[in-house]
This record gives structure tokens, C-alpha cells and sequence, in this order.
């Protein structure tokens, strides 16, 4: 990533339960796993693994984020993102499907937790792009925290745009403040994100505990987070 930028960078996701039980199958096959496939689940080496193939970047900096179960629209926005023109292609399919029984799927929900949530997200970022990119809106990569002491801190950038993202701040469905997102974060820098890495934006707001706070792109309306004191 640090010779890559980070918006040239594509992944894709999977549903942790047929990733857990495809990722079976071929170690049975390829490798001659012998064990059952509860043993397999249990075992540390084959759990989280999206989690941790990703654990080196934030997944809202990424050029894109598909989802196999959303193959062809993954595919449309690769397409419009990148200027290509890629058809949709099913290769190497197991025919030999493993039995998915409550029992099973509770078994690797319970023991691929960092992948439920990875997937989670990224299939919610996926719903938002997809949606965004049919209304023929930009989009914004970004993201936000609130610290302890009630600063909102985070960093955004458009997707085809150099200029800076203008944001609003919305608590409790009242905008507080606007601020735009031109200040320098090393951590983008190394990810070589547009505009040089000055992309970060921070902001001390007074909150009550409880308080719902959203960070919105002016422009389009993006929800980049929503935070709660």
C-alpha cells in the first residue's frame, strides 16, 4: 500500500459462512484435509482469515470494495470506477456442496466474529456505492471518530475529485457546524491517498452522553459516519 495508491486497490468480500465452508472444500480437495468440518472451524488458523488479509488498511480507503454475493453489480461499479469493461465470468464452481445446517452456520458465525463484522460493513458500503452510483452521485471515501472529550476526527475524500469534501455536522438532526477536510493525516500520506494525504479533519464539539452525531457530505447527502457520545 505504501507504493499502491490506496484508491487503486480492489477487494472482494464474502459471506464468512460460505467463505468458511468453500475454503473446506478446497483443502479437501487440494491439499487432502482429512478432518471433519467442525474441526476445521474450530481450528485458529482458518478462522477470520478477510479479517486478517485486511488488517492492514481501513476498507472505506479502498478503490473499491465487492461483494461476491453481489457479483454483477460489484462488477458495474469496477467498470464506471476504473474505465473498463469487463463482463461477468463464473470459473471454477464446486458443484459438491457442504450441508449447511443451523448448527453449522451458528458454528462459524461464533468462531468467525471479525468476519461477520468486516462483512457487514463492507456489504453496507457496497448498498450505498451501488445506490449512489444509479442516482449518478459522486462518491466519498471517509470515515470519523469522536474521542472522550468530544472530538469528532476523521478524513474524507471524493472518489474522482481532488477538490477538498465539504461536511456537515448534524447532532441529534440539528447541524452544528460545517468544516472541510483539507488537514494533513500522516496515515493518508502512507496509504497515498489524493490530495497528498491533506484529506483529515477534526472539530471539538459539546455533546451529551447520548448524543447522535452524523458526519454528511454536503454535496450528496453521504452519511460518512454516525457516532454516539
Amino acid at each position: 500500500c505504501a507504493f499502491t495508491p490506496v484508491s487503486q486497490i480492489v477487494t472482494f468480500i464474502r459471506n464468512p459462512v460460505d467463505q468458511v465452508i468453500s475454503h473446506y472444500g478446497h483443502f479437501k480437495r487440494w491439499y487432502g484435509y482429512e478432518k471433519g468440518i467442525e474441526e476445521f472451524v474450530k481450528s485458529k488458523v482458518y478462522q477470520n482469515l478477510q479479517t486478517r488479509y485486511l488488517s492492514s488498511v481501513d476498507i472505506t480507503m479502498l478503490g473499491l470494495v465487492g461483494v461476491t454475493e453481489y457479483y454483477d453489480e460489484s462488477l458495474e461499479l469496477f467498470n464506471n470506477r476504473f474505465g473498463c469493461e469487463f463482463n461477468s465470468l463464473v470459473m471454477n464452481r464446486n458443484e459438491e456442496k457442504e450441508d449447511q445446517g443451523q448448527d453449522l452456520k451458528s458454528l462459524i458465525h461464533s468462531h468467525n466474529k471479525n468476519d461477520i463484522e468486516l462483512y457487514e460493513k463492507g456489504l453496507n458500503i457496497h448498498r450505498n456505492r451501488f445506490d449512489f452510483y444509479k442516482k449518478k452521485k459522486v462518491w466519498t471515501h471517509g470515515n470519523a471518530n469522536l474521542t472522550a472529550g468530544g472530538v469528532v476526527r476523521g478524513w474524507a475524500y471524493y472518489e474522482k475529485d481532488d477538490c477538498p469534501v465539504r461536511l456537515s455536522v448534524i447532532v441529534n438532526d440539528h447541524p452544528v457546524t460545517e468544516l472541510e477536510a483539507t488537514e494533513p493525516r500522516n496515515i493518508l500520506r502512507q496509504f497515498t491517498v489524493p490530495r497528498a494525504g491533506y484529506a483529515g479533519f477534526s472539530r471539538k464539539l459539546t455533546l451529551s452522553e447520548g448524543d447522535i452525531v452524523k458526519i454528511v457530505v454536503k454535496k450528496t447527502d453521504q452519511v460518512l459516519s454516525e457516532l454516539k457520545a
